[in-house]
């Protein structure tokens, strides 16, 4: 890529990230930080991070790599007059930055500073979309907003999609780009999470990687585990689930669930790790048994270690598997027999598993790069107007 041409509009610039929490990295925290390295390495700018809480271990990370990282909270469900103060105090705040770029991800955030973001002094603003429509209720002020930004970007065609079919964007297009996979280097990555948990060399594992949660149907999937692990019982293999993510609010319904299936056993919630590659590649399949998506990060990291995916058939995850083995890796939403038989089937023919797993690593290499991401942003960064004066 020639860096030159976006050296004079980039150079020295100030960039604000708006991201949720410090608490854990997600894709928005993920993507962000890939794309604040570059403009701090190849730019020399001044890169500021700013989230809703004032610690945690995305924060730690942030400071390492020399950022600044601060604390701003906005009420978005607040009173009117809440709103009010806290839209005059985030311009405020903003303001003292002197920032030329604000760049917040996901919707909530891009609700909370986006409001009256030219008085900040930024010259750009983007309206970043993450996912497929979450906590958008389409009202007019979402409306506003998203007219206002200088870009709208979107990493799938459902957030897309949801966009352009709930508001009138009066003729903005949507910059559309991928979330960015590093392609690991296998041998660097050191096997831990069969033998931390005493689990039998010849046993099964599938797990899945997101935070417990409503939208992602670990319901579904704990339903379809006791088929899959009654069948493997039946053989006499070992068959485990390792659930790994934020232990949040459906918890205590999945552990009930488990429990009551007679399946507790074979279970394992692993919590919130660092360790992912770790787990993917340790694991024999990989299975994303969510209802509301963009495009997830967790299915481009597996497909880049060269694994198969059982995922459910909704647009962002057909939009990274896409249909050539539809029939074994898009499951059915909110069936558990559906999600089951394709399990079971993909464990029980290692060479289509494998098959698809290599398909799945060409397609990530040639479409899920850093450098597509980083050149559709600075070419939006640099060719708008108003961003180059």
């Amino acid at each position: 890529m020639n860096l030159q041409p976006y050296k004079a509009k980039l150079g020295g610039k100030t960039f604000i990230f708006k991201i949720g929490n410090y608490k854990a990295f997600g894709g928005a925290e993920t993507q962000s930080l890939i794309l604040a390295r570059h403009l701090k390495a190849e730019y020399d700018a001044r890169i500021i991070f700013i989230a809703d809480n004032d610690e945690g271990p995305v924060k730690d990370a942030y400071l390492k790599e020399g950022f600044e990282a601060y604390q701003l909270n906005y009420r978005l469900h607040g009173t009117k007059l809440q709103k009010l103060k806290d839209t005059f105090n985030c311009i405020k705040y903003l303001k003292s930055f002197k920032p030329d770029f604000l760049l917040p991800y996901t919707s909530d955030n891009c609700k909370k500073i986006l409001n009256c973001w030219r008085y900040t002094g930024a010259k750009y603003a983007w309206w970043n979309m993450q996912d497929e429509g979450r906590f958008l209720y389409k009202t007019k002020h979402e409306e506003r907003l998203l007219n206002s930004v200088t870009e709208i970007v979107s990493n799938s065609h459902v957030g897309s999609d949801y966009l352009k079919s709930h508001y009138q964007l009066n003729g903005k297009k949507i910059v559309k780009y991928n979330n960015p996979i590093a392609l690991p280097n296998l041998s660097a990555i050191e096997p831990m999470w069969r033998k931390d948990l005493n689990i039998e060399p010849e046993a099964v594992v599938v797990s899945m990687l997101a935070n417990l949660t409503k939208w992602k149907d670990h319901s579904t999937l704990v339903r379809a585990w006791s088929r899959v692990y009654n069948h493997f019982k039946s053989t006499d293999r070992p068959a485990y689930l390792l659930l790994a993510g934020a232990l949040k609010d459906t918890t205590d319904t999945i552990k009930v669930l488990a429990f009551d299936l007679g399946i507790a056993d074979s279970i394992k919630l692993l919590g919130s790790i660092k360790t992912t590659n770790s787990l993917i590649l340790e694991s024999d399949l990989i299975v994303h048994s969510s209802n509301k998506e963009g495009v997830p990060n967790v299915l481009c990291e597996a497909m880049a270690l060269q694994k198969a995916v059982v995922a459910t058939d909704i647009p962002g995850d057909r939009e990274a598997l896409t249909d050539t083995y539809q029939d074994y890796t898009l499951s059915k939403p909110n069936n558990p027999k559906d999600l089951a038989d394709k399990i079971i089937y993909l464990l029980e023919h290692p060479q289509l598993k494998e098959e698809i797993g290599v398909y799945n690593f060409e397609r990530v290499k040639a479409h899920y790069t850093t450098e597509h991401m980083i050149s559709v942003f600075l070419d939006s960064f640099k060719n708008d107007s108003k961003a180059i004066n």
